[in-house]
């Protein structure tokens, strides 16, 4: 097997951390197993342990008309719960693998799929092929995507508003997150098979993506009033994790995942104008990146021009936020009216937004 790129010092720090935890992880699955096989075991013998009860029962019974105190019956089980998570794992205490075998397992499942990851894009392991865009296949594999998710996506949700208390009849949750998922299809689709032809489309889905960053952190802070430090890091790290996992483990420069950067941007400029120049030059060891094909480039060339396609639509995401509960309330007076003027106001909107959906993409 041959590698495409050397050996980089995060690579080896990645395989080097996953390893104790792999191991680790194992060791619980043998500990979960063997714990599973007494069971079996200790159940056919269940007569003779409530005869080894009643006999502890007359001995504290003896022991406390003696004037002493019970004995906890494992010295390891009183000590073991001041020990911090980091020395309980070092010295692999049972009980605490036992707690966290399924975070342990789950941790190996991501570093399986990294180390997949770099099988298939710095080695040799698996052939090489060119992209093939056939629109018929394209197509077809759409449709028959759309058929089979038709069967759970016309599913009602009743979401509460936390301001009204009401139904929210249109970007609720569920709604964004079905968005998310067509266009997510899409984008896969789109550089699977290099369909180019779709490309306006996909620019309006990436804008769309960055709508929803202004919208929903600017719907989440205007009604929670949650400002706090552990709400923004759960933030920042539910955007960049997987991006910084394959940035170390595949060695490339974090702008190539431009989306991931792109809303880290805009979820901070939701909390206020900040300029550009100001918040990213200090970054430039983290947005740089050298063209192999333009080198003469300046480093941030590709971070500007990546962000600035965007760079307004968060702020519309915001504005449609902030209107909201007033179409809210045009909705429900919508669905009050009579059947006819009803039917003909929602025909309307449809063919206008029809329209401009076909005359932007």
């Amino acid at each position: 097997m041959m590698i495409f790129s050397p050996v980089t010092v995060g690579q080896v720090s990645f395989l080097l951390g996953v390893i104790p935890l792999v191991a680790a992880w194992i060791y619980s699955e043998f500990l979960e197993y063997k714990k599973n096989s007494l069971s079996s075991k200790l159940y056919s013998e269940v007569n003779l342990v409530e005869v080894e009860k009643e006999a502890v029962k007359e001995d504290d019974r003896a022991v406390l008309l003696e004037g002493g105190g019970l004995q906890s019956a494992s010295p390891k089980a009183r000590t073991s719960s001041a020990w911090s998570p980091i020395f309980r794992f070092i010295l692999m205490d049972e009980t605490f693998l036992l707690e966290n075998r399924l975070t342990l397992r789950a941790i190996s499942e991501f570093s399986v799929l990294l180390a997949y990851f770099y099988l298939c894009d710095r080695t040799d392991f698996f052939n090489t092929s060119t992209k093939s865009y056939n629109r018929d296949l394209f197509i077809f594999l759409y449709f028959l995507l759309i058929i089979v998710s038709a069967m759970a996506s016309f599913t009602i949700h009743n979401e509460k508003s936390p301001l009204t208390g009401k139904s929210i009849l249109y970007l609720n949750r569920h709604q964004t997150e079905e968005w998310k998922g067509w266009m997510q299809v899409l984008f896969l689709l789109y550089h699977y098979f290099a369909a180019t032809e779709i490309y306006n489309a996909i620019r309006v889905f990436i804008a769309a993506y960055v709508w929803m960053t202004g919208f929903g952190n600017f719907s989440y802070y205007y009604v929670r009033k949650d400002f706090s430090l552990a709400r923004f890091a759960q933030m920042m790290w539910r955007l960049n994790f997987l991006v910084l996992f394959c940035c170390v483990v595949l060695n490339n420069s974090y702008v190539l995942y431009y989306i991931c950067p792109m809303h880290t941007l805009f979820t901070l400029m939701v909390y206020g104008a900040l300029v550009f120049e100001l918040l990213w030059s200090p970054l430039t060891f983290l947005l740089g990146y050298t063209d192999p094909a333009k080198p003469g480039l300046p480093l941030l060339h590709e971070w500007h021009f990546r962000s600035g396609l965007d760079r307004y639509i968060w702020i519309i995401g915001m504005i449609y936020a902030y209107y909201h509960p007033t179409v809210e309330r045009w909705m429900e007076k919508l669905e009050e009216a009579e059947w006819k003027r009803k039917m003909s106001i929602k025909t309307a909107v449809t063919l206008i937004t029809s329209n401009g959906g076909i005359s932007v993409v």
